[in-house]
């Protein structure tokens, strides 16, 4: 049987699978410190972290983008504490980027999106837990190599009442629309949210949804 010649592309990937099954194995090292994990690698590794943008409105009153509030907390622990911030956290080992998402809204405003019926949650569309963006620039958390993914749903400010708790000291609704010098990049997250917000589906929980 005749093998074809190896492309430069081929021959890079054969030296490339060879010289990383020559590497040593290597095992990542958990240590345990006052009752708490943490984790120590043979390599540089990124850590994975959500963000929620949760606009609330107020159908009887509202009049486009420019009434929209988000709901922001104040940081207890640092980096950035005291200071105004997305819910958001990490992303747990046995968990998907989503769940993380709707996990560390819950943990930190009381929000529960899993609370949703078959419109989805508060008596939206199913898919109003919106992903927003992946967020990674190198210098955005000042922890590290942090990589979050952004989500975002529209709320009736009127029935749902967020709570501080776990990492939030503080919490409370605020223009959406004001230049935020906030925690991390979150004031261009808010920003990048409010730019995929599709007007046709704030008509449709204006007119119908909310009814």
């Amino acid at each position: 049987m005749t093998h074809r010649p190896l492309k430069t592309d081929d021959r890079f990937i054969q030296e490339e699978v060879e010289r990383r099954n020559k590497m040593p194995q290597t095992y990542d090292k958990v240590i345990e410190i006052s009752g708490k994990k943490y984790y120590a690698y043979n390599f540089p590794r990124p850590s994975v972290t959500v963000d929620c943008v949760i606009f609330g409105i107020n159908p009887k009153r509202y009049l486009g983008k420019d009434n929209l509030k988000v709901l922001l907390i104040k940081r207890k622990n640092p980096p950035f504490q005291n200071n105004w911030a997305l819910p958001g956290g990490f992303v747990e080992m046995n968990e998907i980027i989503e769940h993380a998402a709707i996990r560390e809204l819950e943990e930190e405003t009381g929000i529960n999106l899993r609370d949703a019926d078959d419109r989805g949650p508060f008596g939206l569309d199913p898919w109003a837990f919106n992903f927003v963006g992946v967020f990674d620039a190198p210098e955005r958390d000042p922890r590290g190599r942090v990589i979050s993914h952004a989500y975002s749903s529209v709320v009736d400010i009127n029935k749902v009442n967020p709570i501080a708790k776990d990492d939030a000291k503080d919490i409370g609704w605020f223009d959406a629309t004001d230049n935020f010098d906030i925690a991390f990049d979150h004031g261009r997250i808010i920003k990048t949210a409010i730019e995929k917000l599709d007007s046709k589906f704030l008509a449709k929980i204006i007119l119908g949804q909310f009814v």
